[in-house]
């Protein structure tokens, strides 16, 4: 099942799917919930996992005393959201929803063939005593005056995915710099940020 095409959940999962713009896609439900109701849940689960989206997520789990609920996101706008009986593990649900729901980690699908999500340790490395350490904390500190108070987290996620996508080299500093830039949301902001920030970032030096 393609992930950016996922629009109902096989039969073996009990649940549905919501879309951030056009709400409720298709309940597979064992019992009939109003549609209003599915949209609020829908809603506030979407915005839980947006809450955590600076670290690299699977699945959030909310346990109840008569269901579990299990949210994974699909794509960048869709949200799977599994109900199960409390019984059944995390790992049983899991197993369930992996063969037809892959998880959605930073825009890039979790699987064999991606590369793996580094950790604060790496991240840190880098950071501080990596090849391009230096030009990272000039992108960094010169983000700040473009983005605000909101640059260190903005300028860590964007790393984060920059470093899942290759080591850090001078050569792939255009590559975090266009990230940034999307990260950033405003267009005019973005476009300042790399205005002020040298042509070449190949040879950029400190």
């Amino acid at each position: 099942m393609n992930q950016t095409s996922l629009t109902a959940l096989p039969d073996t999962l009990n649940g549905f799917i919501y879309h951030a713009d056009r709400g409720v896609v298709s309940s597979a439900l064992a019992r009939e919930l109003p549609a209003a109701d599915l949209e609020s849940i829908g809603r506030i689960l979407s915005q839980l996992y947006a809450m955590v989206s600076t670290e690299p997520v699977k699945d959030i789990r909310l346990a109840f005393d008569a269901v579990t609920v299990t949210v994974r996101q699909t794509d960048a706008q869709a949200f799977a959201v599994i109900i199960s009986d409390p019984g059944v593990s995390e790992g049983q649900v899991a197993a369930l929803m992996d063969p037809y729901i892959p998880a959605f980690i930073k825009g890039r699908a979790v699987s064999g063939n991606t590369p793996k999500v580094p950790g604060p340790e790496y991240i840190e490395e880098q950071l501080h005593s990596g090849p391009v350490a230096a030009q990272l904390q000039a992108l960094s500190t010169r983000l700040f005056k473009s983005a605000g108070p909101v640059a260190k987290v903005i300028f860590r996620d964007a790393l984060r995915q920059w470093l899942g996508q290759g080591p850090a080299r001078a050569d792939r500093l255009e590559d975090l710099v266009r990230i940034l830039m999307q990260e950033i949301r405003d267009p005019e902001k973005a476009e300042n940020y790399r205005a002020g920030l040298p042509q070449d970032l190949t040879g950029w030096e400190i």
